[in-house]
């Protein structure tokens, strides 16, 4: 019997729950299925379209789950198809809540697993909590306790994290409900009483009525029958100030078991005759099912005599075959209703009783019947669960040919994508053509340095050579030049506007040699003042001044050609990438060098004041033109170029020309 009475009150609990919802959600439905039949809702933008089937589907789902389901995957399909992470995890949750009301749990507890990675990954603690309480649930009605608790503690802990007090209260209370479940009663009591003072300063009154009644059923199934009476009659005091009829009958339910155990018969079916009275009054099946099923066993124990106390007259006659008669006509009236829920437990629970009466009243072919229809009854129990099982087969196929749907759309999009692609093979195309050129130039570079070295560096010779190519350059810089102001497109001028000034940081570095005293080194301070000078003139608007600041070991830093041309390319796409990503509109703006060095190596830190490399950008497998160009450059002056995060500064490190003739 204690087991039977604490499963009672879950019985209780979940149909006030389920009715409670009901009362405040049909209003609710109504509404939104208006505005869903509404010529407007196809013009609603896709968000707002998932969120109106979302709440639709949650809304519906404990009058009518099938129906949550429908709507719940319309809104899975466009938030799948706009790819709104946000409404995927509230439509999981949905969904989770449409399967858990038709009993298929694991379905309920894979789409609630992926709505919590949604919003974990979001970082959205809050919901994560609550998917947890969902998950805990589902596990909790299929019997696996110690899987619900485990839960349930991970939901309490963010709760705490969280400082929300009515999902603290909410915890304490679903952990005491399955300790409950698991006729733990000593620890179901302990979490029970610490959520008492917490639903209370929620000032949430019906949730602490619910815990009273568990209270009063832990305390009952203990033997404890004072403070079961005294939370029974405190849950009982706060329904009647709520005028809420579902809890009061749920309140004299609770206190016709504890009477019932007490044996006070008078009181225990003064309390069944009033909690049959409220379920008759608000048409609550669950309740009328569970009071005319208690009525009539007390009548059928008393006509056999099995309670050894008298009879109370007030409810009952003592005539043995009326007693029978009576059992019948309550027992008759529960079964009833069993059979419209479709409560196969209870109807062979009735069924069962029901023999009992009949062999008292002689009537044995009436008592054999009921025998056979307790099996039935067994059997039709098992079918259901079958059923329930196939229908969400069903639904899981009917969501596979959508998703099939949904990639056919995406096919689509495929091709508008492959236009893309080609675009960016040409860009791949022209930074093919543009690292040729400048390996061409460099060999050309090194060859040029061997005759040198043969003529004994012929100065004038050199410096007219230098003169001339500087003069060359010009005239490709020039040459481009018309070639932007003739072009029209806008990718086609960026990338000749680039391309000019790589060829202008060239010809600064030819400038600097025939005009320098050293016709072989150039003073690399002094080209990084005129490179940013030149670059200025090309990218800068007209409110806006460049600084650079540059400090460290400069005074040495006579650079020979060979390391000053691919140090002035690797300095000319810093700078550009600046003006492009760094400086996009300011007044003023300061680009940092920093210069160091050992006897064989030198190090160059540069730094604009910009945001830097977005996280995961690796520069050394990098794709784009400007980084390509650096990263091998930097190899070719026996260096590496690198990101430093931490500073936001590129760093470029190379051997001197000594250095790299050992290595080579």
């Amino acid at each position: 019997m204690h087991c039977l009475r604490f499963i009672c009150v879950f019985i209780i609990i979940s149909a006030n729950n389920y009715a409670f919802a009901q009362k405040q959600g049909k209003a609710r439905v109504d509404s939104l299925l208006d505005e869903y039949n509404a010529p407007g809702f196809q013009k609603m933008p896709d968000t707002s379209k998932v969120k109106l089937l979302n709440n639709l589907s949650f809304s519906i789902h404990y009058s009518d789950p099938a129906e949550g389901l429908k709507y719940g995957h319309m809104a899975l399909a466009i938030a799948e198809k706009i790819k709104w992470k946000k409404g995927l995890g509230l439509v999981y949750n949905s969904l989770y809540a449409s399967h858990s009301t038709l009993a298929v749990y694991d379905s309920a507890i894979e789409y609630c697993i992926r709505s919590l990675n949604i919003f974990r990954e979001l970082g959205n603690i809050k919901n994560v909590a609550i998917n947890y309480g969902n998950i805990a649930e589902c596990y909790s009605n299929t019997d696996d306790f110690p899987t619900a608790l485990k839960y349930e503690f991970l939901q309490l802990n963010i709760a705490d994290s969280l400082n929300d007090p009515e999902m603290i209260g909410l915890s304490y209370m679903n952990i005491g409900s399955t300790y409950m479940r698991l006729q733990k009663f000593d620890k179901a009591i302990k979490y029970f009483l610490v959520a008492e003072p917490i639903v209370a300063r929620n000032n949430d009154q019906r949730a602490l009525a619910q815990c009273y009644i568990c209270l009063a059923s832990c305390y009952q199934n203990l033997d404890q029958y004072e403070p079961a009476l005294n939370y029974g009659k405190k849950s009982l005091a706060i329904f009647t100030v709520l005028e809420e009829r579902i809890g009061l009958q749920d309140a004299y339910s609770t206190l016709a078991g504890i009477y019932k155990e007490l044996n006070n018969h008078e009181l225990n079916l003064e309390y069944e005759f009033k909690a049959l009275e409220l379920a008759n009054s608000i048409g609550y099946k669950n309740g009328i099912m569970i009071a005319t099923q208690n009525i009539g066993l007390a009548a059928i124990q008393f006509a056999y005599d099995s309670t050894g106390i008298p009879v109370p007259t007030k409810f009952l006659p003592t005539d043995p075959k009326k007693l029978a008669s009576i059992s019948l006509r309550y027992l008759k009236q529960s079964n009833v209703i069993a059979e419209e829920l479709h409560d196969w437990h209870n109807i062979a629970q009735t069924y069962s009783w029901m023999h009992n009466a009949y062999r008292l009243l002689g009537e044995n072919d009436a008592a054999f019947n009921c025998l056979y229809k307790e099996s039935i009854a067994h059997d039709s129990e098992m079918n259901a669960d079958r059923q329930l099982r196939v229908a969400a087969v069903e639904t899981e196929r009917e969501k596979q040919l959508k998703e099939k749907q949904i990639q056919l759309n995406e096919l689509s999009e495929i091709k508008k994508r492959n236009e893309r692609y080609v675009f960016l093979a040409t860009m791949v195309l022209l930074t093919a053509i543009i690292i040729a050129v400048v390996r061409v130039y460099l060999r050309i570079r090194k060859q040029k340095k061997k005759i040198e070295k043969l003529v004994e560096k012929k100065d004038l010779l050199l410096k007219e050579i230098h003169h001339r190519v500087k003069n060359n350059l010009q005239v490709i810089s020039s040459l481009l030049d018309l070639q932007i102001y003739d072009t029209s497109d806008k990718n086609a001028k960026s990338a000749l506007a680039e391309s000019a000034a790589r060829v202008r940081s060239i010809s600064i570095i030819h400038q600097q040699l025939y005009v320098n005293d050293k016709i072989d080194t150039i003073d690399f301070s002094r080209f990084c003042n005129d490179l940013v000078l030149q670059l200025s003139s090309t990218f800068s608007t007209n409110r806006q001044r460049i600084e650079l600041i540059a400090d460290g070991t400069t005074n040495d830093w006579n650079i020979d050609i060979d390391t000053a041309i691919p140090l002035g390319l690797i300095l000319n796409e810093l700078v550009t990438n600046s003006y492009k990503y760094a400086f996009l509109d300011p007044v003023n703006a300061t680009i940092h060098l920093h210069f160091s060095s050992t006897p064989t190596t030198y190090i160059i830190s540069y730094n604009d004041g910009g945001p830097g490399l977005p996280d995961g950008y690796d520069v050394s497998k990098a794709k784009t033109l400007g980084m390509t160009l650096m990263s091998n450059l930097s190899k070719q002056i026996g260096g590496t170029f690198q990101f430093d995060r931490v500073a936001r500064s590129f760093l470029i490190t190379f051997n001197n020309k000594a250095k790299r003739k050992m290595i080579d």
